[in-house]
């Protein structure tokens, strides 16, 4: 009985103090950029890496503000064996952003690209590991480019205004 008693205690104190399950969604937008959903796996990635990078904000923009993202993604089969054989493979993506401020007003827009290469193999598996690497590669390349390219433009931005 002390035993149960202890246990209620210990649940109604745990609920009240705001912890978090360690595998809960951390990047809900709840930083001073939400990041909207993308879709596809390297959308996926994107937007974890763009969560992350932005949770401490960029300069001049005040909490409340939204990252809207699209990405467009190629892959292409690159055929330099004599007999026409893929031997090379290509994961191409262009995403284009906008940053809204938390009233609506377009701060900044662009378009960024990235591409991933890799080898073609003759295992399937192989294949599949090899391009899932070049997805984690461009997603990761293409939000640090977001992010840069957001500071830049709110840069240039700030000192038109002064």
């Amino acid at each position: 009985m002390r035993l149960f008693i202890l246990t209620v205690i210990s649940a109604i104190f745990a609920t009240s103090c705001g912890l978090r399950p360690v595998y809960g969604n951390a990047t809900d937008g709840s930083g001073p950029i939400s990041v909207s959903q993308i879709d596809g796996r390297t959308g996926h990635r994107v937007r974890q890496e763009l969560a992350l990078s932005l949770s401490s904000g960029l300069p001049g923009v005040a909490p409340g503000a939204r990252l809207e993202t699209s990405l467009d993604e190629k892959l292409t089969r690159l055929p330099l064996k004599p007999d026409d054989g893929v031997s090379r493979s290509s994961y191409d993506v262009e995403a284009k952003y906008r940053l809204y401020s938390a009233d609506g007003e377009l701060l900044a827009k662009g378009t960024t690209y990235a591409a991933a290469n890799f080898d073609s193999t003759t295992s399937s598996y192989g294949d599949i590991a090899l391009q899932t690497d070049a997805r984690e590669r461009v997603g990761r390349t293409v939000a640090r480019r977001i992010r840069e390219q957001l500071i830049l433009d709110l840069s240039q931005t700030a000192e038109q205004t002064d």
